[in-house]
């Protein structure tokens, strides 16, 4: 049942769902399986999170990964892909678009995430005065993952 539901999410989600082969749908069975090993953003819900890291992955991860590729063959490009669940959110969420911004804009951290915050402040303060987080910011390899890359990256 939860195979059909993750396939019929899929399908839904195409724009020409004729495009969805029984061997595309297998491939994301194996990408994606019923129990990933960690997940940052695991609800303990296996067929929300499996849809969620797919979608995820395929609607925002994936187009920003082709946009980076080609822009970065001009100019230099500076991305990440926050993947932290900030104490004090609530987990069933996971680490949804914008969940760092309360890092750079307040309330204010503190604790765990408190060093992380600062240094994440520094680079965005650097990015938007120069154009560059700083030399700090690690640089992405090109290489081929199934998945997007666990901190800040580059081109």
């Amino acid at each position: 049942a939860q195979l059909e539901a993750l396939d019929g999410f899929v399908r839904g989600s195409a724009i020409d769902e004729s495009r969805i082969s029984s061997d595309v749908l297998n491939r994301i069975h194996e990408i994606y399986p019923a129990s990933p090993p960690s997940l940052p953003h695991a609800t303990g819900d296996e067929l929300f999170d499996r849809a969620a890291a797919w979608y995820g992955d395929n609607m925002f991860l994936a187009a920003r990964r082709r946009f980076v590729d080609s822009a970065s063959k001009k100019q230099n490009v500076f991305a990440y892909h926050f993947r932290e669940l900030i104490p004090g959110n609530d987990p069933s969420l996971g680490v949804f678009h914008a969940s760092e911004l309360p890092l750079l804009f307040g309330p204010g951290a503190t604790g765990v995430e408190l060093s992380f915050a600062t240094t994440y402040l520094d680079f965005y303060i650097n990015f938007v005065s120069d154009l560059n987080p700083g030399s700090m910011w690690p640089f992405l390899l090109k290489r081929t993952v199934p998945r997007s890359p666990e901190r800040p990256n580059t081109r």
